[in-house]
């Protein structure tokens, strides 16, 4: 610091101070812009409001069997890879019953987490259905959507009629109200997809846009099609 640190001679001391104090006002303020512009980002809802009135069936009970999943995370490789992935026991927005037990009937198993807020979840929802239209699903893949961090004060709420209005064709189960199944399964972004083979472990989880051609590739290189 040393000669700059010092006042100059016959500077007013008080010009100083309004010089550090509009350069501690804009720091303060770019910080309050970043905080403020991270809640609302697609890696996760925020605190739920304090009222969710009128939301009977959008939540449902979840319970979950076997130890969590590590979040994703940016790296390359997986942490959750190889690892037993954990059960877990809902039900659908109409309170059917859904059970999702990888490994249980040998055949390997998609979940996809999904955000009815969230912009990239509504643009991946249409590519998922494309990849059905044109047959790139593998015949014994199990597929099943799971909406969480539901929000009543967001848009396209309800997320039973968000995902009714795509025509999602799959099985559904819907999270708690305090995200159980997307906690166990290591959820750290939306859209949310978590591969498990046939043996009940995990294959791959990705999060993000993907593309008919991006998840075809990510499905067929983590059950051997390729």
């Amino acid at each position: 610091m040393g000669d700059q640190s010092r006042r100059r001679e016959g500077e007013p001391r008080s010009a100083t101070r309004v010089v550090i104090g509009a350069v501690a006002a804009v720091v303060i303020a770019a910080a309050a812009v970043a905080i403020g512009s991270s809640v609302v980002s697609d890696s996760g809802a925020g605190a739920p409001p304090a009222d969710q009135s009128g939301t009977t069936g959008e939540f449902q009970p979840v319970t979950v069997v076997g130890a969590p999943l590590q979040p994703r995370g940016d790296g390359d490789a997986d942490p959750a890879a190889g690892v037993e992935a954990p059960t877990l026991t809902g039900k659908d927005f109409r309170g059917r019953e859904v059970v999702i037990d990888p490994g249980s009937d040998a055949r390997p198993t998609m979940l996809v987490f999904l955000a009815h807020w969230c912009p990239h979840c509504n643009r991946e929802v249409p590519q998922l259905l494309e990849w059905r239209e044109e047959g790139l699903v593998p015949e014994n893949l199990r597929v099943v959507g799971i909406p969480t961090a539901s929000r009543n004060d967001r848009s396209n709420w309800p997320p039973s009629e968000w995902l009714e209005g795509f025509g999602w064709p799959w099985e559904v189960l819907a999270d708690s109200d305090t995200r159980e199944a997307a906690e166990a399964y290591g959820v750290d972004g939306f859209p949310f997809v978590a591969l498990i083979d046939a043996l009940g472990n995990v294959k791959t989880r990705w999060s993000g846009e993907r593309g008919v051609a991006g998840i075809t590739q990510q499905v067929d290189e983590a059950l051997g099609r390729l």
